[in-house]
């Protein structure tokens, strides 16, 4: 038997339980008072409940993908990096290592060399390599456990992902403001150089664009979304209005995705979904309808609609969308039904379904088992 208390640090099981009932509480992060949850069943069972085992399965806030190791953020805070044991394993038993790397994290975000993670206090770490200046002014030589590179953060996008010029991170502040650094970065028009020196160059945002390439893109508190331009331009970093009444970015290798707040996903770019339709990718076409969240990766997209069902759009190289193949899909393709939350790996896609189990593809899938589709979901250990 398994249960989920959402947004909550620890769970405990009151004493007194019975044969047809059972009792578990907590304490949702950052507020007070307590959540229950009370398990019953019929008095006519023949085994006592109080003789069963229960299984509380821990939330998970964020999960990024690289290089085939799994970051995680559990509800609790708690950093964990999963990853295979490859000289442990054997073709009939994978090996799977966890190692905690940290507490108090809200939020994860990839690059194509390292990791950046959120803490509560809006302090901003990295680990990883730091080829292209992703640590902003912190260690060129990267670290392999976090270190602090800023503070007051509420969100991160690292994107430039399979580009020579490497990634590029925007950040955004509690106060609403935009910082860059990283390769692309530098506020010198028609510049190559990395900026390793964070600075600031928008302000007045809510939210920025997921997806680990495409696009730097940021959403205003009203809807409106805004654009710019890296220092490969002659006019960098000047942010650009083009659209209204949005809730959610997304953004993979040439397409861009726009969720609207009753629901209606939009598209653009020149491998945007039902491009035909119009005759420049610069302009929104309808995607489709019913759409609750995004997620992207380096060039693919998956949405989830309010009905639980998952759809992908894109390069399907790696397995990444779970349906059992590696073709790609120039539409929005159905290709999972009782979708919860959706994360989107640089190569590969883990969901958690609504019985809160998680599932992985490819190389998310931390190993392979016999019986399963060789590019499907895998149910994957609970984190």
């Amino acid at each position: 038997m398994r249960f989920q208390l959402d947004g909550c640090a620890a769970v405990t099981e009151a004493a007194g339980g019975s044969k047809t009932r059972r009792v578990f509480s907590c304490t949702p992060s950052g507020s007070a008072g307590s959540r229950t949850l009370q398990v019953f069943q019929s008095a006519t069972a023949t085994t006592s409940l109080s003789s069963k085992a229960v299984e509380h399965l821990t939330p998970v806030l964020d999960i990024g993908e690289l290089n085939s190791r799994v970051n995680v953020v559990k509800a609790d805070g708690t950093l964990w990096v999963w990853e295979n044991d490859w000289t442990a394993s054997t073709a009939a038993n994978t090996v799977i290592t966890r190692t905690q790397l940290g507490t108090n994290y809200t939020k994860l975000e990839v690059s194509e060399e390292s990791v950046l993670g959120i803490r509560t206090d809006g302090t901003l770490w990295a680990w990883g390599s730091n080829n292209a200046g992703t640590f902003a002014d912190g260690p060129r030589a990267g670290s392999p456990t976090p270190i602090e590179i800023g503070k007051d953060f509420i969100e991160v996008a690292a994107k430039g992902s399979h580009t020579s010029a490497g990634g590029r991170v925007v950040g955004l502040k509690r106060d609403g403001s935009l910082w860059a650094w990283g390769s692309r970065s530098s506020p010198v028009p028609n510049s190559w150089e990395r900026q390793f020196t964070p600075h600031q160059f928008g302000s007045g945002f809510s939210a920025l664009a997921g997806g680990s390439s495409g696009l730097s893109m940021a959403l205003q508190a009203n809807g409106s979304i805004w654009s710019w331009h890296e220092n490969i331009s002659d006019a960098p970093f000047v942010v650009k209005k083009i659209g209204d009444d949005y809730q959610a970015l997304a953004t993979a290798y040439g397409a861009t995705y726009g969720l609207k707040k009753n629901g209606d996903l939009w598209a653009w770019g020149r491998n945007a979904p039902n491009r035909g339709e119009v005759g420049t990718e610069d302009v929104p076409v309808l995607a489709g309808q019913g759409y609750a969240s995004l997620a992207a990766g380096a060039y693919y997209t998956m949405a989830l609609k309010t009905d639980g069902t998952l759809w992908a759009h894109g390069s399907n190289s790696e397995g990444q969308f779970g349906d059992g193949t590696t073709g790609g899909a120039p539409t929005l393709t159905q290709v999972a039904t009782g979708v919860r939350k959706v994360w989107a790996g640089d190569s590969c896609t883990i969901i958690e379904k609504r019985n809160g189990t998680l599932w992985g593809t490819s190389y998310c899938r931390l190993g392979v088992t016999s019986g399963i589709p060789a590019h499907g979901f895998r149910q994957l250990p609970q984190f």
